[in-house]
């Protein structure tokens, strides 16, 4: 981050996402994402651990991190 602010010839933009998945549920889907990424998961996996349906999961992802699940990593 220091490195394109400081020598970047563009403006790098930071976004901040509002809404999506309170904090504690983003942790554990990003924890258990990045402990199992020798598996291929499923997304009804990673919302399980969010304790919502799949589809509400990958919507609630993308307004909180700006990419939907399967780009994560």
């Amino acid at each position: 981050m220091h490195l394109l602010k400081r020598y970047s010839t563009q403006k790098f933009i930071i976004r901040e996402y509002t809404g999506g998945l309170p904090k504690h549920q983003l942790k554990s889907a990003i924890a258990y994402i990045n402990d199992n990424l020798e598996q291929n998961l499923s997304l009804a996996e990673i919302a399980a651990i969010a304790q919502i349906s799949p589809h509400y999961f990958a919507s609630l992802f993308k307004q909180s991190m700006g990419i939907a699940p399967h780009q994560y990593k």
